[in-house]
């Protein structure tokens, strides 16, 4: 991995015997064996920032070439198909999310029918929305839960619920159900452009500790009180030697350490606590496509 730059310094000019530095447009190249991805570099507060800019093209690299891509092709190669995402932490799979249409994931959605009957109006509303059954072993959870995703932005009934006032969401929200309280959660995931807007501060500290800037984007959790939780997760895509590199040196596991599993890897997911200004747990999905 080698980064190379491009008219990084300002061109020396003369005028009237004055020698004038202008600055010119820098560009930041990565080169990985034979393959290259150049793109602008970043200024922060009107100063190059190379470290963000290293991380910017990576990211890039990462979507066009790299593990992006490599999930990309093993999606599209399995289109229309249901799925089970097994989610790792610390060489563990700690959750498995079903896609509706599976017996299991079926068995799942019942039960939140029978016991959650109008929380919202249709759990089936998409085939790709998935559930899972999970004993937690990270915090905001407590008790054993369900974990329903759905594929659709959040309502404007379950704004109002959770005092939701993003302006940007993703299509994609979480509802965790405490199987001993009954009491539910939301997790909505919004763009990296919204989360510097809304939570600046957080945004920049957690982009500070992850190893990319640019393919990254968050969720955040809110309880029935409308407070939001200390534990706010990013998503990112990278290679797992990046990832393997990035921990060295910190209190995190890498999530999973058997090779197979690497061409199936759709996402990393780290959980940065505010209070203790560090990320706590470091996670992978794994996606399983079901034969019929």
């Amino acid at each position: 991995m080698e980064y190379q730059y491009i008219n990084r310094d300002p061109k020396l000019t003369h005028s009237d015997d004055m020698n004038i530095y202008v600055p010119r447009h820098p560009i930041i190249k990565l080169v990985i064996g034979d393959n290259s991805v150049e793109r602008p570099m970043i200024y922060t507060e009107n100063a190059l920032d190379d470290i963000k800019s290293r991380k910017a093209v990576l990211s890039d690299y990462e979507l066009i070439i790299g593990q992006g891509k490599v999930f990309d092709e093993y999606r599209n190669s399995n289109t229309d198909k249901a799925y089970r995402d097994d989610v790792y932490m610390a060489d563990i799979i700690c959750r498995q999310d079903y896609s509706i249409t599976t017996s299991e994931g079926s068995a799942i959605v019942d039960k939140l029918e029978a016991d959650w009957t109008d929380f919202i109006p249709d759990y089936k509303n998409r085939d790709d929305n998935v559930v899972s059954e999970f004993t937690p072993l990270r915090p905001p959870y407590v008790n054993d839960s369900i974990s329903y995703y759905d594929m659709n932005f959040p309502s404007d009934d379950l704004k109002t619920k959770y005092g939701l006032t993003y302006t940007d969401y993703l299509p994609w929200y979480g509802l965790k159900f405490d199987k001993i309280t009954s009491t539910v959660a939301i997790k909505v995931v919004i763009s990296l452009p919204e989360m510097q807007r809304a939570h600046s501060d957080i945004a920049s500290r957690m982009e500070e500790l992850i190893p990319i800037y640019g393919n990254h984007f968050y969720a955040v959790i809110y309880n029935s009180s409308k407070e939001m939780n200390d534990n706010i997760d990013v998503y990112f895509h990278a290679s797992y030697n990046v990832v393997e590199k990035w921990i060295e040196g910190t209190d995190l596991t890498i999530p999973y350490t058997d090779d197979n599993l690497t061409p199936k890897l759709w996402l990393w997911g780290a959980v940065y606590n505010t209070e203790q200004d560090k990320i706590t747990h470091l996670k992978a999905y794994i996606r399983n496509y079901i034969e019929e």
